[in-house]
């Protein structure tokens, strides 16, 4: 509508906003939900405490790692203290922000698979699997996923598990660690400087692959007791009542040697006399989760949480299949817990309602530490 207005004789035209697109609330009000939204809803996100789902954050900058010892020389000392300066200097930045303690997004959302087809029955006793190598074959190929020895729930002996892991293989840690987990965007860096120590202590078993690409690496860890879960975070009730393997870390390139890697994980599982395969992931690697059959879990009672709303059918190799929509606004009325079947709201381009602060993913990855779980493609 135009509106034409006479003003010392000039003519000013006015365009009122298009109000069209306004929905109006009654009482049993919908609201325009994303996935991630909803998800944190039903208590589906690793970090406990956060609150809001929002991608647009400062770049994580290199961790320093640990200082360097007296034998390291000048030129080292000097690199690290700058290290560690820039590390500090974020980290203060990241406390002035009121959002950095409650955006999901930092650290993502559990996911969980159940594997229960050809896993061992009875599971094997644990004294017969620690600190002894897996061998799986996955598509006719070998694996031998390594043990890194002293498991346990004090959180001092991951130095020294971190140090026995850098023994055995010093060349990936000097040369490929960060290059197969590097990660686009304000994603943060993936370095083993700057998480050694953490994944250490969140590992019982890891593969890297010695094929002279280097194109990948997996780290584990087998959840048994209530006892253990709880000392490292982890769910306990529902489907993570029993026995369940997490992944900690996945980096791959490119996307087939991820998916190897994955099923190298849950026959590992199936082995372990696990019930499922576990993670936490970021929002830019859910729907490639989601195609491998993982889904969100409610972290408190572990069922899973319905997201079939957040799907679209499209044909991927001349393939029907279903895949994971994380733009999707759909309307959920707020007294309605699960939006299953629910249509989505018609696109408009005029619509002056406030949307979701959801941005578009970036380019494919997956990613945990009981924290991250990361996959690079």
């Amino acid at each position: 509508m135009r509106i034409r207005c006479l003003v010392k004789q000039r003519v000013v035209m006015t365009t009122l906003p298009n109000l069209s697109g306004l929905r109006l609330l009654g009482n049993n009000q919908a609201t325009a939900t994303t996935l991630f939204e909803h998800v944190i809803k039903h208590r589906g996100n690793k970090e406990a405490g956060c609150t809001i789902h929002d991608e647009d954050w400062e770049e994580e900058p290199d961790r320093p790692g640990p200082r360097p010892g007296s034998m390291a020389s000048d030129d080292e000392k000097a690199a690290w203290k700058l290290k560690y300066a820039k590390y500090r200097a974020y980290e203060a930045r990241m406390d002035t922000l009121e959002d950095h303690r409650i955006n999901c997004a930092i650290d993502g959302y559990l996911m969980y698979k159940e594997v229960s087809d050809g896993r061992v029955d009875p599971p094997p006793a644990l004294d017969t699997v620690f600190d002894k190598s897996l061998n799986v074959t996955v598509g006719g190929k070998d694996y031998e996923l390594k043990a890194l020895p002293g498991r346990s729930t004090n959180p001092r002996r991951d130095r020294e598990r971190r140090n026995a892991f850098e023994q055995e293989n010093p060349d990936w840690v000097r040369d490929v660690f960060h290059e197969v987990c590097k990660r686009p965007g304000k994603l943060g860096s993936i370095s083993w400087n700057g998480y050694g120590t953490e994944l250490s202590g969140v590992t019982d078993w890891y593969y890297l692959d010695t094929d002279p690409a280097r194109r990948g690496h997996l780290f584990l860890q087998l959840f048994d007791s209530k006892a253990m879960k709880e000392a490292k975070h982890m769910p306990t009730e529902g489907a993570f009542d029993g026995r369940y393997l997490y992944i900690a870390v996945v980096c791959a390139y490119p996307k087939t040697i991820a998916k190897d890697l994955l099923l190298v994980a849950e026959e590992a599982s199936r082995q372990l006399g696990c019930t499922g395969v576990a993670l936490a992931t970021l929002s830019n690697s859910a729907g490639f989760y989601y195609s491998r059959n993982y889904r969100f879990m409610d972290k408190r009672d572990g069922s899973a949480i319905d997201t079939t709303a957040w799907t679209r059918p499209q044909i991927i190799n001349g393939v029907e299949k279903t895949v994971l929509d994380p733009e999707m606004d759909v309307d959920v009325p707020e007294d309605q817990p699960s939006p299953a079947g629910r249509a989505r709201s018609p696109p408009d381009a005029d619509n002056t309602q406030e949307r979701s602060r959801l941005k578009r993913p970036k380019p494919w990855y997956v990613t945990g530490l009981a924290g991250l779980s990361y996959l690079t493609e």
